[in-house]
């Protein structure tokens, strides 16, 4: 239960860490017409599969239906866009004003559909650190309550439980 705990606080922190403005890169073209980072890293949700830097009216028509109102989030330092969250079972997606998805986070308390999303590389909720290593190779950290992943364009974050097995993912852009 405590590592569940500071896997959330830390989720948090990365939410408001991540919040206020971005420096985009406005010449970065894209990899398909889907998606603005060249990334590896996505997640099949709902059937559905998308990254961060996608256009998000794109994707949401196969992520299924809200589970409560999107919320307007202003950025944390008083300065910069707008994030909107939109709220799935299990699922949050972030996306700024322009539309782009900004960040993903799935997490274990969720129905059938949480169960059954994966990542690019097959790796699901439940599934562990060492399993995580063994498909994305060296972790940027590595502790007993997470283990997050650097692809260049992204950020993949997995918090762990109590038996170390994964609870959540949190995928953002590192720019």
């Amino acid at each position: 239960m405590k590592k569940t705990v500071f896997g959330l606080v830390l989720c948090m922190t990365f939410l408001l860490v991540g919040c206020g403005s971005k420096d985009k890169d406005e010449t970065n073209g894209s990899k398909n017409a889907e998606s603005s980072v060249n990334s590896s890293i996505s997640l099949t949700y709902n059937g559905q599969t998308f990254t961060v830097g996608d256009t998000y009216d794109k994707v949401k028509g196969g992520l299924g239906d809200e589970i409560k109102p999107s919320e307007v989030i202003p950025p944390c330092d008083g300065e910069g866009d707008d994030m909107t969250e939109y709220y799935f079972d299990g699922l949050t997606v972030g996306v700024d004003e322009s539309g782009i998805v900004d960040h993903i986070n799935l997490v274990s308390e969720g129905g059938d559909v949480v169960k059954e999303a994966e990542t690019d590389k097959g790796l699901k909720l439940g599934d562990t650190a060492d399993k995580a290593k063994e498909l994305y190779g060296e972790p940027l950290n590595d502790s007993e309550y997470v283990v997050s992943f650097d692809d260049g364009d992204l950020n993949m974050t997995c918090g762990l439980g109590d038996d170390g097995t994964i609870t959540y993912f949190y995928i953002i852009n590192n720019k």
